[in-house]
């Protein structure tokens, strides 16, 4: 064939492909230009590109094969100064990598690597050729980091994609796939280092690969799925639901994107599998655990034998299996996640760096076999796979820790079954290392620290607690300000339910006293409320540094309010999909969170930095709390599974009261018959009935007396009634956890005989208060002033849209004019006595709405609810109050984040649940919403512990309003907590045996 027709035949296959042509008939195709011609080389390497395409859309490793043997003949005719010459060698080095994709010999991926460095080196600077072989160099040295865990591969395949993107022209056609792969390779450095600031620049790299293509681009499907793995990532780290749900949206994008047969196609469903199964284990939605073994399923499928990928994608199915087996407990499924988890092992080479992470998944599930059928075998399997993997030298920190755990779980269950003692000390040991890995997600140090302090607790409870300790110290880091609030309540649920009071409870067993109680009232301090005090340390007072540097706090409280807008509340990101993929301007999820999260933190190190704001925003000091013991003890519980004590603070510093009686298992019972004996109070058919309810409901309450209140009284020397002459003490509680579900204000015997010392009950002793924590009252107390204009916001809901019934509350209009009495600048909000009747609705801008109740809440020093309100046991920051536009939009827990005000002094909540949350792994969170509107700025709140009668409500607010009124239009809210106290005294005394009437109502606060 002379030159014209090679030419020309080397076209017509540009034209049309390869088509159906054979392997073999490509090589004649090949051959049409015999050797020496001068449009050979270039004839090949059109063949080897052909053949590249053809391999990738039907995985025939024939072609790969052929394009490695045409590109490097094509290579080594070119002439070493023609630029050509640098990019075939550029192409030599892909081939080669994909026949190492293909067969796995390392010979392939190591020279795959020299060709590529000696193509960057051909290529003349400047050229279009040069910015080629940079990210074919680089794609090529990230190969083999992921094959061989050589970090300098990782740092040069780093370094090769920003020199491609910085000398690639403004508008490249190839620049979306220059952000790709520097995402890709920062997604891999993630992984091993965990290095959140990898994670964010991966998923901003993708972006810009998404963004700078169309979705009919041959690559978009790749774009795609790396965005996709870089927020998954980023999501197993921090737990960001947005990221997952958003790698989830991409993912399925990206595998329909793919041909059937592609190459690429298992690695992709793979992904979709694993992120598909971690939100299964999030929320729990079977559809999702069935998709993710659809899709871990066809991925193994897909995959060829000898595939360098096979054992990732075998590894992702056997996950998927063993995720929806650990929720349905079907034996299939764990036999099918082992089978996958040996397979994995099985195709994956020595030295190969995702060894050791496959090494810890299939630990886990063999000692899961092991728990469920208690074949020794698996356990002798596990523990032996568990040794010799965390022995290797080339483990990276992230799986070291997995393995680690995984291990020490395996020691644990040898422990339970032979009882030796060696076995145990290495169980422990694993546990141990795993939880002091700095570089391990959070979640994992705190999971391993708890397993090591339960096997320790019985006989070294000092370094149980020094663990607990550390893993308490750790929470903050589970809850980042750049987490939605749900985000951050769910990793408090996985991770923090009981840590404190656990920690706390082991660093005073053995020899309590007053450095054990200061040191467990600080880890109280650190691992409860963790939420509400992240907010409460950057609401500090911020006169000084407005006073010395208004610019630092101009910048520091835009910053604060920005974070703190409701979840809901779509200001922070604008975000448009186009066919459910697309992105179009601003990034979605997390990423407007985390430049905010950022840009804060810079900020709080800029106002650390100047002198005298050195503390500025840190938690108070120990001493700082032990001060808030002088205008009255605050009495702190903890109730563990190890032992029970009361903290009490008084000026004279800490004292620990061990409480033997408030055992852990018999409040758990006490407090599920109180809420049943509640119910049936109301709800009883017969008298009868209704009566026995109030009985076991005052029962409830002298229990409470002897096991709790009673010893508290009994130490600050509260034994009897104050004489009438006398003024009466006051005692802030902070019950925590379940404690918080009773009423420790209304504990005592109020049914029996009044004695010459008054009846024995709290309520006849001290005037209680309550708070969250030692650091929210002092919080309240630094806002609060001693009076108050007399103005107040009231906002009174007769009927509610969309309850039963129309939700009628008969009284409010009583209630709400027993209060302006006493205020009568009264800003009102009221709505219709009927829903749907003669009565017009209120005008817009009077009516009890959300944006009403916001516009004035700031500026008028008392606020007063007379409505239903809604605790959500599930998520905690959706409890409500339920005002006219409930339905659209609540006024809930969240919705209230972002305002402060700094007039308020007096929040009245006469709605059913305002001061308690029922979520079962959240009680030590204090998410409700009387902790809300203290994190406003109300200093005092009255709230209620659970449903209260309409009539009753009613006259408890007017009596205690009728108490606080001064002259000159002012309103005492200092004697708010005294008031309550006597209002409800009044409605008590003629109704002892009916609690369920009266004890609900409560203060919080200063």
């Amino acid at each position: 064939m002379d030159g014209r027709a090679a030419k020309a035949g080397a076209a017509e296959v540009l034209k049309g492909g390869l088509g159906a042509l054979t392997v073999a008939e490509s090589v004649r195709l090949a051959d049409s230009a015999p050797p020496g011609h001068p449009v050979r080389p270039e004839n090949l390497e059109h063949l080897a590109a052909l053949l590249v395409e053809r391999y990738e859309s039907t995985q025939e490793v024939e072609a790969v094969r052929l394009a490695v043997e045409l590109i490097r003949e094509s290579a080594a005719t070119t002439p070493p100064d023609d630029p050509a010459h640098a990019r075939r060698l550029s192409w030599l080095g892909v081939c080669l990598r994909l026949r190492w994709e293909c067969g796995g010999d390392v010979a392939d991926l190591h020279e795959a690597v020299d060709i590529g460095r000696r193509s960057t080196r051909a290529a003349p600077l400047g050229h279009p050729v040069h910015v080629m072989c940079l990210a074919n160099s680089g794609n090529t040295a990230r190969s083999r980091y992921e094959a061989l865990g050589d970090a300098d591969d990782l740092a040069a395949a780093i370094a090769a994609f920003e020199g491609a993107i910085a000398a690639a022209p403004e508008g490249h056609d190839d620049l979306s796939a220059h952000h790709n792969n520097l995402g890709v390779a920062l997604q891999v450095r993630f992984d091993r280092t965990g290095d959140i600031a990898d994670a964010d620049r991966a998923i901003a790299e993708g972006r810009l690969a998404v963004d700078g293509v169309s979705g009919d681009h041959p690559r978009f499907g790749e774009f795609l799925f790396s965005l996709a793995g870089s927020l998954l990532a980023r999501f197993e780290r921090t737990g960001a639901i947005a990221d997952l749900d958003d790698a989830i949206r991409l993912g399925r994008a990206a595998v329909e994107a793919t041909a059937d047969g592609h190459a690429y196609k298992p690695e992709r469903l793979a992904q979709l599998s694993m992120a598909l199964r971690l939100r299964y284990v999030r929320k729990g939605l079977a559809h999702d655990a069935d998709a993710a073994v659809a899709a871990g399923r066809a991925a193994a499928a897909a995959v060829p034998p000898g595939h360098v990928f096979r054992s990732a994608i075998l590894s992702s199915a056997s996950s998927a299996f063993l995720s929806r087996y650990e929720t349905t407990h079907t034996a299939g499924d764990l036999d099918t996640a082992i089978r996958y988890g040996t397979e994995t092992l099985e195709a994956m080479p020595e030295g190969h760096p995702g060894l050791s992470k496959s090494q810890a998944n299939l630990v886990g599930m063999l000692v899961s076999r092991y728990a469920r059928d208690g074949v020794v075998n698996d356990l002798n399997k596990a523990i032996k796979i568990g040794r010799q993997a965390s022995e290797n030298d080339l483990v990276d920190a992230v799986s070291r820790t997995s393995l680690l755990f995984n291990l020490g779980s395996a020691l644990r269950s040898r422990f339970l079954r032979t009882r030796a003692v060696t076995t145990k000390q290495q169980a422990i040991a694993a546990y141990t290392q795993a939880a002091k890995d700095p570089q391990a997600a959070p979640s994992l140090r705190i999971a391993a620290a708890r397993s090591a302090a339960a096997l320790l607790a019985d006989t070294d409870a000092a370094r149980a607690a020094a663990l607990l300790e550390k893993a308490v110290l750790t929470l903050p880091e589970t809850t980042a300000r750049n987490l939605r609030r749900a985000d951050q309540e769910h990793a408090l649920v996985t991770q923090g339910s009981d840590l404190a009071c656990d920690a706390a409870a082991l660093a005073m067993a053995g020899r309590p006293g007053e450095e054990q109680g200061v040191k467990a009232l600080g880890i109280l301090e650190l691992g409860r409320t963790v939420l509400l005090s992240q907010a409460l340390d950057v609401r500090s007072d911020l006169a000084d540094l407005r006073r010395h540097h208004p610019a630092l706090a101009d910048r520091f409280t835009a910053l604060r309010d920005q974070l703190d807008v409701n979840d809901s509340d779509a200001s922070l990101e604008q975000v448009t999909f186009t066919e459910g993929v697309r992105l179009h301007g601003r990034p979605v999820g997390n990423d407007a969170r985390n430049r905010l999260a950022e840009e804060f933190a810079d900020a709080l190190d800029v106002i650390r930095a100047q002198e005298g704001f050195e503390t500025f925003g840190r938690p108070p000091a120990p001493e700082e709390l032990l001060a808030e013991a002088e205008p009255g003890p605050v009495v702190v519980f903890n109730v563990s599974r190890y032992r029970s004590d009361a903290l009490v603070l008084t000026s004279s510093g800490v004292a620990t009261l061990p409480l033997q009686a408030l055992g852990r298992k018999e409040l758990a019972r006490r407090t599920a018959s109180f809420h049943a004996a509640l119910r049936q109070a109301t709800t009883g058919t017969s008298g009868s009935e209704r009566r026995a309810a109030q009985k076991a409901l005052g029962q409830t309450l002298e229990w409470l007396w002897d096991s709790a209140v009673s010893p508290v009284l009994d130490l600050l020397g509260h034994t009897r009634q104050p004489a009438d002459d006398e003024k009466w003490p006051r005692v802030w509680w902070a019950p925590g956890g379940l404690l918080g579900q009773l009423p420790l204000h209304a504990a005592g015997y109020h049914t029996e005989p009044v004695t010459g010392v008054g009846r024995r009950t709290a309520m006849d002793r001290v005037v209680s208060s309550y708070t969250p924590t030692v650091r929210a009252l002092r919080y309240a107390r630094r806002r609060a002033a001693p009076t108050a204009r007399a103005r107040a916001l009231a906002v009174s809901m007769p009927t509610t849209p969309g309850l039963p019934g129309g939700g009628r509350l008969r009284h409010v209009g009583a209630e709400v004019a027993a209060l302006a009495r006493h205020v009568p600048d009264l800003v009102l909000l009221s709505g219709p006595a009927e829903w749907g009747g003669p009565e017009p609705a209120p005008p817009a801008d009077r009516a009890p709405t959300k944006a009403e109740v916001l516009l004035h809440l700031p500026s008028c020093p008392i606020a007063h609810f007379a409505c239903h309100g809604l605790t959500d046991p599930d998520e905690p920051s959706s409890s409500r109050l339920l005002l006219m536009d409930h339905e659209r939009d609540p006024l809930t827990v969240a919705g209230l984040a972002p305002v402060h005000a700094d007039a308020v002094q007096l929040a009245y909540l006469s709605a059913c649940h305002t001061a308690v949350s029922h979520a079962p792994r959240l009680m030590d969170e204090a998410i409700h919403l009387a902790s809300a509107f203290q994190l406003i700025g109300f200093p005092r709140v009255i709230g209620t512990a659970w449903e209260v009668d309409d009539q009753m409500a009613a006259a408890i607010a007017g009596d205690f309003y009728a108490r606080l009124r001064l002259p000159q239009q002012r309103i005492d809210t200092g004697r708010s907590a005294h008031a309550l106290h006597d209002a409800v005294r009044d409605v008590r005394d003629p109704f002892p045996g009916t609690p369920s009437l009266w004890a609900s109502f409560l203060h919080v606060g200063a």
